[in-house]
């Protein structure tokens, strides 16, 4: 279940951006970007890069060995206090609900909070099979 839980937030992460204001000059892929420049920083794009993850980056497989790359949560000194505890709520919500419902299947289609940051599902219609 962690694997599934890093690729879940790999696939589809809920902070899409994070924006910055640089403090000195750089030069990032060959651009000059002067200091007090607003930059941003798309995490849901880094999130499906081939060149990272593979030439299947834009599909969801709960089996990737390296999903734990992801950025979802930032990183460095900007890295999200509440990861650890956003990963364990996670696991552990699913693990229960998938030995307590083995048959969940969607009935409907997801519906989303509409967000650009702090995005995610407002609705996930489901049913159990029989």
């Amino acid at each position: 279940m962690p694997g599934a839980v890093e690729e879940l937030l790999r696939y589809d992460s809920p902070v899409q951006a994070s924006g910055r204001v640089t403090l000195e000059p750089m030069v990032l892929g060959g651009v000059e970007i002067p200091a007090g420049a607003f930059v941003m920083a798309l995490l849901g794009s880094a999130n499906r890069d081939e060149r990272r993850f593979g030439p299947d980056a834009g599909e969801l497989r709960v089996d990737r060995e390296d999903a734990h790359h992801h950025v979802s949560f930032g990183a460095g000194p900007h890295h999200c206090l509440g990861a650890a505890l956003a990963r364990l709520e996670a696991r552990v919500v699913f693990e229960r609900m998938l030995s307590r419902f083995t048959a969940l299947a969607l009935d409907g289609e997801v519906r989303w909070n509409g967000r650009i940051n702090l995005r995610g599902p407002a609705s996930v219609p489901v049913t159990v099979r029989p």
